[in-house]
């Protein structure tokens, strides 16, 4: 019950909590009213879904003459925006948090008398809702709240301002409380209408029956409940556009009586910034890094976000006060004007009522001419972020985030991952990283008429290293480029960019040869000093390969990024994440895995023997007004060893370069962020391409792959208590459409284990258990957050699986973009901290002053994305049926206690479901590395009819459709037909046509965009052609020549 408080003056006063800010996402922590030893949950029910209705007693409430000092609405008002606010959410920790308003109600049919009793009260329930059946009246299933105001100048017998008890109407019980009319919306004590009304409510949720929570203290203080604890602590604060005094309440979660205003945090996507790669953004992008940070906001709906007045304003502090830098709110569409105010973000825009975390994009912009001195050593400068309601700051620790945002020099090497001239690129798929796929007898870049083709005698290393040394040596290559002219690696095999360049593989190529599979990473250099004075020596790169998808690509010298020697040490090469550790066939150890130009082992990458390997020296030439230098290394990626199959889970993975400098080593510090978003060391492909089938049936709809994620950190106390944040992944959804659900598999996470977690941490939430290790939930036009749970000593194997709905059509494609985000903790925030790269530990603080807390925020680990493209089923069965084979085979050679084994049986279910629904037979489908047979045997199945994206075969043949091939010249021979079909790949890129001849259909190869036009064109005009092919590659189009006129070459 509310007793009679004593009048304290703690008005607008907050107390720091026990320890740091909590964990609850309170904003105001104050110490309780006796020291508390024990809270303990007595086994009773709470209110975990609360519905309030608000029953004004008495005449005095519907006068008009004189209208009451404080209306039954205002109150009303208030009373919305505590139960519906942020308010409860700090209550999650018992089981209960926000609820509902079922409506505000007067009853003047009858007056309260003096000294009134609790079975006034509840007579008067009773009376009122047989009276009046528009009011919900108790249903089983409903937690229903009835809180009874009554006019100013009465009192209840018991000497206390109210109290909350449990009636029964009609068989049902339900609960209900009374409130004294007295103070005002703003007393200077524990007092109030509103403070009684959330000191009632609060112990209501979380103890509606006397049985459920409780508190023991000192002084012989047992069985409190919440709000007795802290019956004398309160703020007085704006609450739906309302300034009124609240009552805190009782979080063992903090230690302290809380009173919860709502939570922002920043989600760091880039807070480092270097010298280079500044220069590099002011030269192409106007100095602009897009959506660098974001601010998180929790604890409100998109209607409390309204009627709470929320603003975000633009962070401040001594970053933003950098000349020539700006922090400014990011545009709803690239190279727009920077809003005014920043665009909300919401995790469900169709839901308004649920409360949800709530997202502001923010940009960093250095003006050109740079107007800040970049610093000799690294140097960090704190930015602030707070949000208001109603005008007002929102006080408290909580309310508030501080991050340090880091510039350091440049003239070293680096990767700029981000084409700033297109507004789709993403640092995940780094421009300066690229990988391809080159047969025997072609070339890697077959727009080079000079560049080296992969002979028959050489290994692919060699091969490797050739392409290497001809990328160093060749001008057009090294000399940068203006950011507005073609990218010179965009002649790469099979890249029209480095956007649709995939890191998936296949083993055969359509007509059976070997694919080998190849990676170029261009780093570059800036300096103002050419020639030797301003050299780089032994710029190494390392080339790291995820077994699956994954968001873990942060720098951890300790786990994926292992090299020789030992972190702290200078490295001088990669090795596999499994080195140095026992053979172990549940695969934990298997994360990462390098590979080389040199050999397997890459035994002469970095001895500096090998010209064309992985290390060598930057120079600027000393050429007129050069100032910058690109340079390339490669490797060879050996993804079909033998050795290497079992360790693969799924078709595509994720591949990092890493820059190992000597004079600008990458720095680890656990919780601090380094990764392929924030450095200019790290460059990152990282994108799953999976393609949906259309018209249907169902399985074919069904966008399977597999990822790795590792644990949370510990996040609890032995007693079940939250003591910090728990990492979740942050999935956009995109334009994937209504309709779909998404399910994430985690054999080794219970479901409910994950979703105990996401009620604690946000109260309502879309997840629900479709199995005991599957995780489901609805795809919104926004984000969903999902929860990781801790482990020790194991990473999570996972399938992210997509179901599409049965409406979406051909030629569609979705991306689905998965984010981790876990916590950073930091020094407290700093105007400037000169120091080495690795960061100084901060100064003492001065005698007689109190030491801040240390900071932490929520920050971008990786991210990965997940391409839909929507095809035909014809299309869509050739490439499914050689994954099937490849997955079994997989699966086949996995040892038992593998982590990936029990993923790898649904991803093999999920894709024969596939093959099946596009009309093949997954049954028949055998296991083998090499792909599906075909029918007549062998291997790498040659489906020219299942690759026809964009045109339906024309069987139509008729006499002049059919030709003999004769030799027209020697070592050639020569194919005349009409052209009845063109064939892409399993990406949508040209791959060749299908000629109708005598004895049926030809399949040509071509890439070349000059051919896909011609062949387009005779195949709509039905144009007799004739292809002019080398007997010892009969599949490869050199000459294609028209027989007859078409109606007009230029329509």
């Amino acid at each position: 019950m509310k007793t009679r408080a004593r009048a304290n003056n703690r008005r607008l006063t907050i107390d720091p909590p026990k320890s740091g800010a909590g964990t609850s996402g309170a904003d105001s922590h104050q110490s309780p009213d006796y020291t508390v030893t024990k809270t303990h949950y007595d086994g009773g029910k709470t209110f975990p879904d609360v519905e309030v209705a608000v029953i004004f007693w008495g005449k005095y409430w519907s006068n008009t003459a004189p209208a009451p000092k404080i209306t039954s609405d205002t109150y009303y008002q208030a009373f919305t925006g505590i139960v519906t606010g942020p308010y409860l959410t700090g209550l999650r920790q018992y089981g209960s948090g926000p609820g509902t308003m079922l409506g505000k109600w007067i009853n003047d049919a009858s007056d309260p008398k003096n000294n009134y009793a609790d079975s006034d009260v509840v007579d008067m329930l009773t009376k009122f809702l047989d009276n009046n059946p528009g009011v919900p009246a108790p249903a089983n299933g409903h937690n229903r709240f009835y809180a009874v105001v009554t006019p100013p100048g009465l009192n209840n017998a018991l000497p206390d301002f109210g109290q909350h008890q449990d009636f029964t109407y009609k068989g049902v019980t339900s609960t209900y409380c009374w409130i004294n009319d007295e103070g005002t919306l703003t007393d200077s004590g524990s007092t109030g209408v509103v403070n009684t009304f959330s000191h009632e409510l609060a112990e209501t949720c979380t103890d509606p029956f006397l049985d459920a929570w409780h508190v023991d203290g000192s002084g012989g203080v047992s069985n409190d409940e919440i709000g007795d604890t802290c019956n004398n602590e309160f703020a007085i604060v704006q609450i739906n556009g309302l300034k009124v005094n609240v009552q805190c309440y009782w979080s063992a979660a903090d230690n302290a009586c809380i009173l919860p205003q709502g939570t922002l945090s920043f989600l760091i996507n880039k807070n480092t910034f270097g010298l280079d790669e500044v220069k590099e953004a002011i030269k192409t992008s106007k100095g602009v890094f897009t959506s660098a940070f974001w601010l998180a906001l929790d604890g409100y709906s998109i209607d409390t976000f309204k009627s709470f007045q929320v603003s975000v304003p633009t962070p401040t502090g001594p970053f933003a006060s950098l000349a020539g830098v700006t922090i400014s709110p990011t545009p709803k569409k690239p190279g727009d004007p920077a809003p005014s105010t920043p665009i909300p973000v919401y995790e469900d825009p169709n839901d308004s009522s649920t409360i949800q975390r709530i997202r502001f994009s923010y940009d960093v912009t250095f003006a050109s001419p740079l107007a800040t001195p970049f610093p000799g050593s690294a140097t960090e400068y704190a930015l602030t972020a707070t949000f208001q309601t109603a005008g007002v700051t929102v006080p408290a620790p909580n309310s508030q985030d501080t991050v340090n945002f880091e510039l350091v020099p440049g003239a070293d090497p680096y990767f700029s991952n981000i084409d700033t001239t297109d507004n789709s690129a993403v640092a995940w798929l780094s421009q300066d990283l690229r990988v391809f796929t080159v047969t025997k007898g072609a070339s890697a870049l077959p727009g080079d008429a000079s560049a080296p083709v992969f002979q028959n005698s050489q290994t692919p290393y060699d091969y490797i290293q050739q392409v290497i040394g001809y990328l160093n040596g060749t001008d057009s290559y090294t000399v940068p480029v203006p950011a507005t002219s073609p990218d010179p690696l965009n002649q790469l095999e099979g890249q029209s960019g480095f956007e649709t360049g995939d890191s998936s593989v296949t083993p055969l190529d359509p007509s059976h040869k070997q694919n080998y599979n190849f990676a170029i990473a261009r780093v570059r250099m800036s300096s103002d000093t050419q020639g030797d004075p301003g050299k780089a020596d032994k710029v190494r790169v390392f080339f790291r390969l995820w077994v699956a998808p994954s968001c873990d690509t942060d720098f951890d010298p300790n786990t994926t990024y292992l090299s020789t020697p030992a972190y702290p040490a200078l490295p001088t090469a990669p090795l596999p994440s499994s080195a140095s550790l026992p053979h172990d066939p549940s695969g934990q150890a298997i994360q990462t895995q390098p590979f080389f130009a040199t050999d397997k082992a890459g035994t002469h990458d970095y001895d500096g023997t090998v010209a064309n390997a992985n290390i060598r020296t930057l120079e600027i030439p000393v050429q007129p007004g050069r100032d910058s230098i690109w340079a390339y290394y490669g490797c060879f990626l050996d993804v079909y060893d033998a050795s290497n199959q079992a360790h693969y889970s799924g078709t595509h993975h994720c591949l990092v370069a890493q820059i190992a400098y000597d004079n600008a080593p990458l720095f680890f510090q656990s919780g601090v962020a380094t990764n392929p978003g924030n450095t200019d060391k790290l460059a990152q492909r990282n994108m799953q391409i999976t393609l949906s089938g259309n018209p249907g049936p169902k399985p074919t709809h069904r966008i399977p792959q597999a990822f790795d994620s590792r644990p949370s950190p510990a996040y609890g106390d032995p007693g079940g208590q939250l003591t910090g944040l728990p990492d979740e992944l942050m999935i956009d959804w995109g334009d994937t459409p209504a309709g779909s659900v998404a399910h994430i598999y985690w054999p080794d996470v219970a479901a409910s284990d994950v979703l105990a977690l996401a009620k604690r941490l946000y109260g309502a939430h879309p997840l629900v258990a479709t199995d005991a290790n599957t995780v489901s939930c609805p795809v919104t036009k926004g984000v969903t957050y999902i929860p990781i749970p801790s482990a020790a000593g194991k990473n999570f194997a996972g399938l992210f699986t997509v179901d599409l709905p049965l409406g979406v059509k051909k030629g569609q494609e979705f991306n689905v973009l998965v984010r981790r985000l876990a916590t950073q903790t930091a020094p407290p925030p700093v105007i400037i901290r000169k120091g080495p790269a690795t960061g100084s530990p901060p100064a003492a603080p001065a005698t007689g002053t109190s030491p801040q807390p240390a900071l932490q925020w929520r920050y971008v680990t990786g991210a990965f994305q997940i391409k839909i493209p929507v095809t035909t089923e014809s299309a869509l069965l050739g490439p499914e049926e050689n994954t099937l084979a490849i997955l079994k085979a997989r699966l086949a050679a996995m040892p038992l206690q593998s982590r990936w084994r029990p993923v790898m049986q649904r991803y093999v279910e999920y894709v024969s479901g596939r093959v099946d629904g596009s009309g093949g037979n997954a049954a028949n489908i055998p296991p083998s590395l090499l792909g599906a047979p075909p029918k007549g045997g062998g291997h790498g199945r040659d489906h020219d009819h299942d690759h026809d994206h964009d045109h339906d075969h024309d069987h139509d043949h008729d006499h002049d459709d059919h030709h003999h091939a004769h030799r027209c010249h020697e070592g050639f021979d020569e194919f005349e037909g009409k052209i009845v079909g063109l064939v892409f790949d399993r990406f949508g890129d040209f791959e060749g046509f299908l000629l109708s001849v005598e004895d049926g259909e030809r399949r040509f190869q071509s890439r070349e965009r000059n051919i896909m036009e011609f062949a387009e064109r005779a195949w709509r005009q039905r144009l007799r052609v004739a292809v002019i092919a080398d007997e010892d590659e009969p599949q490869r189009a050199l000459t294609l020549i028209l027989r007859e006129p078409p109606a007009s070459l230029g329509e």
